[in-house]
């Protein structure tokens, strides 16, 4: 078992340790590990762009919205009701610019998007 702790990352804490995917039956990716392609990717890339996903785990690891956004809920309107994204995903978005942008919709932003639903 592979495991990322406080050297990998100065944002991260000393207790703050991520299991990285080594391919045994029982590690689920995105779950229980983290895929060692998204540990590079963070490595290389530390925030995520408007509209973009950002994963829990990610976070944990240092990565973060661009400066100027903020992580918003994974939620989007289906059939007039709003549905929930994953509780560990959410959405770099300009939320309360008064503009309905990337990644924002009448479910997780409404003080851009409004209220779309009956």
């Amino acid at each position: 078992m592979l495991l990322v702790g406080p050297s990998f990352s100065g944002t991260t804490t000393p207790d703050s340790r991520i299991h990285i995917c080594t391919g045994q039956a029982n590690e689920i990716p995105g779950a229980t590990c983290v895929p060692a392609a998204v540990i590079e990717n963070i490595r290389q890339q530390r925030c995520r762009g408007e509209g973009e996903d950002i994963e829990g785990k990610e976070q944990g690891l240092g990565s973060q919205c661009c400066e100027g956004l903020t992580a918003i809920a994974a939620s989007s309107l289906e059939q007039g009701r709003c549905v929930s994204g994953p509780a560990s995903i959410q959405i770099c978005t300009r939320c309360g610019d008064n503009i309905c942008g990337k990644g924002e919709n009448s479910c997780n932003c409404t003080k851009d998007c409004g209220v779309d639903r009956p």
